[in-house]
């Protein structure tokens, strides 16, 4: 019976050493995806930043051009008045 016991006892135990390096190893394998997502969605908050300083650059590139061009016309305007 004490043997029987014993088995039963280190049965045990061996399964639980299973399920906690099984749960470990679910855990590393979750942070590792965590931290790729989380790497995935600054990479891709930064491209969308810059994105949007691109356009912006060239949306007050543009403004100055169009106020250059406008300036232009008019000294042209006047000088053939």
């Amino acid at each position: 019976m004490k043997i029987q016991s014993n088995n039963v006892l280190l049965s045990s135990q061996q399964k639980s050493q299973k399920l906690t390096m099984e749960y470990e190893t679910l855990s590393r394998q979750y942070t590792e995806q965590r931290e790729k997502m989380l790497s995935q969605i600054v990479t891709g908050l930064l491209d969308v930043f810059n994105f949007q300083q691109h356009i912006s650059n060239q949306l007050v590139e543009l403004k100055n051009q169009m106020e250059e061009d406008q300036n232009l016309t008019k000294s042209l305007s006047n000088t053939l008045m």
